[in-house]
C-alpha cells in the first residue's frame, strides 16, 4: 500500500537518491567485502557437492524442471560470501545447505502430481539434500 501510495503522489522509485534512499556502504567498503569473499577457500569437493545437489534436483522424480550449471555457480557464490561474512576461511558443507534453499527454490518447477500432494520447493530441496552426501 505505501509503495503504491508513494507512487501516486510523484515519488521516483527508479532513482534512489529522490527516493529518499541513503547508501549504507561505500564503493571501497564494497570492494573490501568483495576482497574478503575472495579469500575464502572453496575446495573441489565442495564444488563437486554443489554440482551433486543440482544434478540431484534435475534427477528427482518431484521436479520437472531442476537447477541450472547458473544456479550451481550462484549458490557457490553466494556459499563463499556466507563463508566470509561468518569469519570463516573456507567454504563448508553447512555453508551450501543453509543457501540451497533460497538460491534453488525459484528455479524449479514441480511436477503437477508434487505441488497436488502438498510438496513446495523447500520441501522437495530438502528431501533432495537429504539424498546426497556431503563431503567431509
Amino acid at each position: 500500500m505505501e509503495v503504491l501510495k508513494r507512487w501516486e503522489a510523484g515519488i521516483e522509485l527508479r532513482d534512489p537518491i529522490k527516493a529518499g534512499v541513503e547508501p549504507v556502504l561505500g564503493a571501497d567498503d564494497i570492494e573490501a567485502c568483495r576482497a574478503q569473499v575472495a579469500k575464502v577457500v572453496l575446495d573441489e569437493k565442495i564444488r563437486r557437492y554443489i554440482v551433486d545437489l543440482a544434478l540431484a534436483t534435475r534427477n528427482a522424480p518431484e521436479i520437472a524442471l531442476g537447477a541450472s550449471t547458473r544456479a550451481e555457480v550462484l549458490l557457490m557464490l553466494a556459499a563463499r560470501a556466507l563463508a566470509a561474512f561468518e569469519g570463516s576461511e573456507f567454504v563448508t558443507p553447512d555453508h551450501v545447505k543453509t543457501l540451497l534453499a533460497p538460491a534453488f527454490r525459484h528455479r524449479l518447477v514441480l511436477r503437477p502430481e508434487a505441488e497436488v500432494g502438498g510438496q513446495t520447493p523447500d520441501s522437495v530441496l530438502e528431501a533432495v539434500a537429504s539424498r546426497v552426501v556431503p563431503p567431509r
